[in-house]
């Protein structure tokens, strides 16, 4: 009988693995820690640059003089007084108004109104840090049907009139944890998972690369653990709160009329940001061209014949590109261009981005918030119906949107029954706040009516409700 030994080129090809396993995940790792700190680097210079970066320079240029040294710290100064002057005036009856019909010119202007509108939402839910700093817990949900377990993030509770309490639940996506779907599920498709907060966002982030080999424990929580206390119960149980000082209460009064300043001016600053930005790859490349005009003319004059400049610009090719031989001569270009490697990703995805601005002149008609079945019976989650369709038998379905989240202006369109569509006591502003924030802002109780058990005038009352845009 012959003994066979096991070659040591084998042993070296399973020493060289486990040394390359050993050398990737600490490179893993190593990225799972650089790369966070980096962009919280790039995302903080870029915030100053946009605000407080511009104050410091002016007041140095027009103001009084001082070191550059001190550049930075007269910056941050100026900033947050200007954040709070603005907060401060936004508390104001008269402010808010002022802020409202400032909002309501901006959402009237066609490419400003989706860059505004889009920039305010991502403020808002940087801002829901401060009112709600964590979630509650991670937990494992039945995603996107029974049996299959998706992680994802408890946001709140909430008692459903009829069907007793369920969780409010963020299922986010991977590896972008601030994205996803926000449902309300019932105790019996949610577990604990033994995970805190942070690690499951490492989790997520890593595309599961960094999880624990055992999740414990895994039952499904019980009706008894979401019981919601009564009002009075909340403020027997709430803990006893000692007098606050006289500085927690300027701390405090600080703090929120910063925040409130930061609402209303960041959105703008960023607005503005985007669309300088989009005046100097498009029509401020033709400003050569009207400063080369006979005289000398003021800058916002030459501002405004470039802008002209470049709508006849767009005309012009808007018609080549109409005509027969234009439009080949484009086709032509861009088969040209999907054949060269890089070039064709960044074309594609630019043209794909563009054409989804363009061609959508507002968001979704929002008429009226619902709730319906998703992903499966007996989960829920917010949609939003833009109409109905028929069919040839007679059958009638209601167009409902169901958003993502924390970016409402996408997401699926989905068709129902009646039957399968539940009326709620929210607005659609307070539904969209309630998609926005993952469920962390939202109601303790709501009330859930199928649209086939109401009345014609109760349906019809609904369906031409106040209406909102995204």
């Amino acid at each position: 009988m012959r003994i066979r030994h096991e070659p040591a080129s084998s042993a070296a090809r399973t020493l060289l693995n486990r040394l390359r396993t050993n050398i990737r995940g600490y490179i893993v790792r190593g990225l799972l820690v650089i790369v966070p700190l980096g962009i919280t680097f790039y995302v903080l210079r870029l915030c100053y640059l946009l605000t407080a970066g511009h104050l410091a320079p002016f007041v140095r240029a027009n103001v009084v003089q001082f070191p550059p040294f001190m550049e930075p710290i007269i910056a941050v100064i100026l900033f947050s007084s200007m954040l709070y002057l603005i907060g401060f005036l936004a508390a104001w009856v008269l402010g808010r108004r002022l802020i409202a019909i400032g909002e309501m010119l901006l959402r009237r202007i066609p490419l400003v109104k989706t860059i505004y509108t889009a920039s305010k939402q991502a403020v808002d839910v940087l801002s829901l840090q401060d009112a709600d700093p964590t979630y509650q817990s991670a937990v494992l949900v039945d995603f996107p049907y029974p049996g299959s377990k998706a992680m994802a993030f408890m946001t709140g509770k909430v008692a459903l009139e009829g069907e007793g309490p369920h969780y409010r639940i963020f299922v986010p996506t991977t590896p972008n944890p601030t994205s996803g779907y926000f449902c309300i599920f019932p105790p019996r498709h949610v577990e604990p998972m033994g995970m805190g907060v942070q690690d499951a966002f490492k989790a997520i982030m890593s595309v599961g690369i960094v999880t624990p080999d055992i999740l414990t424990p895994s039952t499904p929580l019980a009706d008894t653990e979401l019981r919601m206390p009564s009002t009075h119960e909340a403020a027997d149980h709430r803990p006893a709160k000692g007098p606050v000082s006289v500085l927690g209460r300027v701390k405090h009064l600080l703090r929120t009329r910063m925040l409130s300043g930061f609402l209303v001016l960041v959105p703008l600053g960023i607005t503005a940001f985007a669309m300088n930005l989009l005046y100097t790859f498009t029509a401020g490349r033709i400003a050569p061209l009207a400063k080369a005009l006979p005289g000398s003319l003021p800058g916002y004059v030459t501002a405004i014949i470039s802008v002209m400049l470049f709508f006849v610009l767009l005309y012009t090719v808007g018609y080549i590109a109409t005509a027969v031989v234009g439009g080949r001569l484009i086709r032509i270009t861009e088969t040209i261009i999907e054949r060269i490697p890089i070039v064709t990703t960044i074309y594609s995805a630019s043209k794909q981005m563009v054409e989804a601005i363009l061609s959508r002149k507002s968001g979704p008609n929002l008429k009226v918030a619902v709730f319906v079945h998703f992903p499966y019976p007996g989960v829920r989650t917010i949609g939003f119906i833009v109409g109905t369709i028929g069919t040839l038998d007679g059958r009638v379905y209601y167009k409902v949107f169901l958003p993502t989240t924390p970016n409402i202006s996408v997401g699926l369109l989905q068709f129902y029954e009646a039957r399968d569509v539940f009326a709620c006591t929210l607005t659609v502003e307070e539904a969209i706040k309630m998609a926005v924030s993952g469920g962390i802002i939202g109601p303790d109780h709501m009330t859930f009516t199928r649209l086939d058990q109401m009345s014609s005038e109760a349906l019809a009352n609904l369906l031409t409700s106040t209406q909102a845009e995204v």
